[in-house]
Formats: C-alpha cells, sequence, structure tokens
C-alpha cells in the first residue's frame, strides 16, 4: 500500500480526501479538521476530536472552580497539551 495519494482542487478551492485517508485518520461527514501549514508546499491535516477537546476544557474549567494554585492550574494546561502532543 503506498503513502501516496491525490486529489484535485475544484475551482472553489474545495478537495476530496481520498477514502483510505479518511478512513484511516477515522474522518466522518460531520469531522472537524484542522489544517496547519507547514511551509508554502505543505500542510499537516488532523481530525479534532470534538469529545476529548471538551474534556479537556471541563479539566481545566474544573481546576479553577476548585480554587487550585497558579502552579497547579498550570501543572493541568502542561498534563493537557502533553497528552494532546501525544495524539498527533
Amino acid at each position: 500500500m503506498s503513502d501516496l495519494e491525490t486529489a484535485k482542487m475544484s475551482m472553489r478551492g474545495q478537495v476530496i480526501i481520498p477514502k483510505r485517508i479518511r478512513e484511516a485518520m477515522g474522518a466522518k461527514e460531520d469531522s472537524t479538521l484542522a489544517f496547519i501549514l507547514l511551509d508554502n508546499n505543505r500542510i499537516l491535516l488532523t481530525r479534532l476530536e470534538r469529545e476529548k477537546i471538551v474534556q479537556e476544557f471541563d479539566q481545566l474549567r474544573n481546576s479553577i472552580r476548585n480554587k487550585r494554585s497558579e502552579e497547579e492550574i498550570e501543572d493541568v494546561i502542561r498534563d493537557v497539551r502533553k497528552k494532546r502532543k501525544n495524539q498527533l
């Protein structure tokens, strides 16, 4: 199985992500995708998981509600960022 997939862009800038790529990344019709421009010729495409994002914000909100110290809040933020980085 080759890693290379191609697609053409329409006049409106639309590109169809090849089926094999969509399936591999778990993207479905209502998936939210994030694009990060790496340089003029490359982008990074990742699927955002709404449930995980909501969970991360809930953890942060609960940290603040529980009157944690600034250091504890920074630790929680650092942990969430580390988990997110490991998921990419």
